[in-house]
């Protein structure tokens, strides 16, 4: 009994942090930007993995964020 509740409480409770993931991609990838001599395939990468994870509260608002930095990447790149 108790760890039949133990476990569905653990599987409840990482339901709960499901969004942490993604959105700590989206600020590693932010503070990858901010370094000096940034490396835009790194934060690419890092935004691409956040994007990849599906289903979580706020899931919408971060992409919006994502989208945002991916444009200011963009233009970071020499031409």
């Amino acid at each position: 009994m108790f760890l039949s509740s133990f476990r569905d409480s653990v599987l409840l409770a990482s339901g709960c942090f499901v969004h942490l993931l993604p959105n700590a991609f989206c600020e590693l990838a932010l503070l990858q930007l901010g370094e000096a001599e940034p490396n835009l395939c790194e934060t690419k990468a890092l935004l691409t993995r956040a994007l990849a994870f599906k289903g979580y509260a706020l899931e919408t608002r971060l992409h919006f964020r994502i989208h945002n930095i991916l444009e200011r990447v963009g233009r970071m790149v020499p031409k």
